[in-house]
């Protein structure tokens, strides 16, 4: 299950009350590693509980893990991406690959080939949202009164008023139909 108790065993107690001390109150981590938890400590403030506040910062890590991108080609346009990939292709003959440079000419490949991709993938033409022709502001003023009279009944507590606004909204719902 990966559960980390963070607090530190020479801690002061958690719990401070006439009846007693006690370091109930536990700290648990889950998918954090135990380093990235700094400045874990008891504060010694009063607060209006026998338990102490316990601080603590997590650290930001830095994820080592690079997102990879992913191309369909039925989303690209094959002859432009074909013409410059042939680009790409034709600037690595020149270069003699060795053991040495084989990461650096990998990592430069790898951004050529995104940026090419990038530069070839056909836009989503954005059209304009075109309103309903039978909608209308009377209609609009209608589902506005609708939605107020429900949320009114869904925020009331006491059940027979919640139930007495409910059939309202029920019959105003049942009214724009």
């Amino acid at each position: 299950m990966d559960i980390d108790i963070v607090n530190l065993m020479d801690s002061p107690p958690t719990f401070d009350s006439d009846r007693g001390k006690s370091w109930i109150d536990l700290t648990l981590t889950r998918n954090i590693q135990t380093n990235y938890i700094q400045n874990w400590k008891v504060n010694s403030e009063t607060t209006h509980s026998d338990h102490k506040l316990i601080t603590f910062f997590i650290k930001e890590a830095k994820s080592s893990v690079t997102k990879k991108s992913r191309w369909k080609l039925e989303k690209l346009k094959l002859i432009d991406f074909r013409r410059d990939l042939c680009c790409l292709i034709q600037t690595f003959c020149d270069i003699e690959i060795k053991k040495s440079n084989f990461t650096e000419v990998m990592r430069v490949l790898e951004e050529g080939l995104n940026l090419i991709c990038e530069n070839n993938c056909k836009k989503k033409s954005l059209r304009e949202k075109q309103s309903a022709i039978w909608w209308s502001p009377n209609l609009e003023m209608m589902r506005s009164k609708t939605r107020a009279l429900r949320r009114r009944y869904q925020r009331t507590r006491d059940d027979e008023e919640r139930n007495r606004r409910k059939i309202i909204a029920k019959n105003m719902q049942n009214a724009t139909e």
